[in-house]
């Protein structure tokens, strides 16, 4: 049977499943011997905590290391106090590097959709895109999806009162994956909460999503 796949974490990955961590760049050493597959960038909270011109630079150098699997996470958060336009322009650097790098982008948006379909729009052509932690409306992640995004769901899964669920219901397994982001708890209750929602086996949404990695990560 197919491996779970947690495709954003920021927990250590335990072996039992396929994880991907999500380090911040500036924790991201050149000579770094990571052991499992990992994500880096520069997450939109810490732009002003940071020299983002030599992060950039560490990030374009550690892009070419075989065990950066994805760019990110990284992206646009119009509820935190730096300005939108300063963080589209970062966010632009991630996409060059991801595209030079030929490895996908692991994308973080609050209340930034709208920004997010024009942007994928306007770069045809670019390497995959995931919006972890989704919870935007069922309309947007179509719109997304239809552009070659893949769209992850986490803990508000398990909310009956998160419109996540609903969203997560009608769309095709073949552009979704799950996560647990910051949550402490295992991804094994994400995916039985997952194939609830759906009506289906834990054996079908496991093998689908891990197609959809083999796709994206071979």
């Amino acid at each position: 049977m197919s491996k779970l796949v947690d495709i954003h974490t920021h927990q250590p990955p335990t072996g039992e499943h396929i994880a991907i961590q999500s380090r911040f760049i500036e924790e991201v050493k050149v000579s770094d011997k990571a052991l499992y597959p990992y994500s880096t960038g520069i997450h939109p909270w810490n732009i002003n905590k940071i020299n983002v011109k030599e992060q950039l630079k560490v990030l374009a150098y550690a892009a070419r290391n075989p065990m950066v699997c994805a760019i990110g996470e990284c992206g646009i958060d119009r509820s935190v106090a730096i300005n939108p336009e300063r963080q589209l322009q970062i966010f632009e650097e991630h996409i060059r590097i991801a595209n030079f790098a030929e490895k996908p982008l692991i994308i973080h948006s609050v209340r930034a959709y709208a920004d997010f379909l024009h942007l994928i729009k306007k770069h045809q052509g670019h390497t995959p895109w995931i919006f972890h932690g989704y919870t935007g409306n069922l309309r947007i992640a179509k719109d997304l999806i239809k552009h070659g995004a893949y769209i992850s769901f986490g803990k508000h899964l398990l909310s009956d009162t998160s419109k996540a669920g609903d969203v997560f219901r009608e769309l095709p397994l073949e552009s979704v994956f799950l996560e647990t982001d910051e949550w402490e708890g295992g991804i094994a209750e994400i995916y039985a909460r997952a194939a609830e929602l759906r009506g289906i086996s834990m054996a079908e949404l496991r093998n689908q999503i891990y197609v959809n990695y083999k796709f994206l990560f071979g």
